[in-house]
């Protein structure tokens, strides 16, 4: 199932790459282009940024998955797209919820600015 899994997001990766890419280096931007191409493949898929008055995250929602109730017995499939975001945003992502979980949605961080340890100092990537 692993396999399968990685090559299922290996599909993904490669079909959406150059989407993605085209809409440039900020993390945001490359993000809303996910959303876009994923909805256009019937995920349902929106972002949203996070922070009060500046983005420090994005949050990628999908309201639907054509591989949910398989997905709920081997997580390996939610855990592959997880590792093709990445992969695409360029950006380290960490998936807080899914479908195949009983969520009412699969939600994924995406950091858009790094956090440092001196007060308020950020490092965009």
């Amino acid at each position: 199932m692993e396999e399968f899994a990685r090559l299922r997001a290996d599909e993904l990766v490669q079909r959406y790459r150059s989407l993605v890419d085209a809409a440039g280096p900020d993390v945001h931007d490359r993000t809303e282009a996910l959303a876009e191409v994923l909805s256009e493949d019937g995920y349902a898929a929106t972002s949203r940024p996070i922070g009060a008055t500046d983005t420090i995250a994005v949050q990628l929602c999908q309201g639907h998955c054509p591989v949910q109730q398989i997905a709920a017995q081997f997580p390996q499939l939610c855990e592959a797209e997880t590792q093709a975001f990445s992969d695409l945003l360029g950006v380290h992502v960490q998936r807080l919820a899914t479908l195949a979980g009983g969520e009412h949605v699969c939600t994924t961080h995406i950091p858009v600015t790094i956090p440092t340890r001196a007060e308020g100092m950020r490092v965009r990537p």
